[in-house]
C-alpha cells in the first residue's frame, strides 16, 4: 500500500508492507529492495514526490518482527537508513495505527510526528 498523509504545512510518503508468516529470512531482502530504492529515488519518481519517504512494516508475528529488527540493525547498509524503516505488529495497528512505530535505531515514534 501506498499513501500520503498531509497536514497544511506538509506532506509525506508512506509505503507499507505487511509480512505474513513467521519467516524473517524474507524481509531481509525486501528491506534491502526498498534501501536501494529509497537510494535510487525510484519512488520518489513514480510518485512525484521530491523529498525522502518512509517504509511501514507490518508483521503478522511480534517474534519475526524483532528478528527482522536484529538482522538489519547489524547490516552496515541500513546506518544511514534508519529513520527511513519503521516496524509494527499486526496486533498493535488494530488499537492505534499512529502511535508506537519502531524504526531501526529501536525509539518508537508516533508517524504523525514526521508531518507535524
Amino acid at each position: 500500500m501506498t499513501f500520503i498523509l498531509q497536514t497544511p504545512n506538509q506532506q509525506e510518503l508512506y509505503l507499507m508492507e505487511l509480512e505474513n508468516g513467521q519467516d524473517a529470512k524474507k524481509a531481509v531482502p525486501k528491506c534491502i529492495m526498498h534501501g536501494k530504492a529509497i537510494l535510487l529515488g525510484s519512488a520518489n519518481e513514480k510518485y512525484s514526490f521530491n523529498k525522502g519517504y518512509r517504509t511501514l512494516w507490518i508483521f503478522e508475528y511480534r517474534s519475526t518482527m524483532e528478528s527482522v529488527l536484529e538482522k538489519l540493525s547489524g547490516l552496515e547498509f541500513f546506518e544511514n537508513l534508519k529513520e527511513y524503516f519503521l516496524f509494527k505488529p499486526l496486533e498493535e495497528i488494530r488499537e492505534d495505527f499512529f502511535q508506537g512505530w519502531t524504526w531501526l535505531v529501536k525509539k518508537e515514534k508516533c508517524i504523525i510526528e514526521y508531518i507535524s
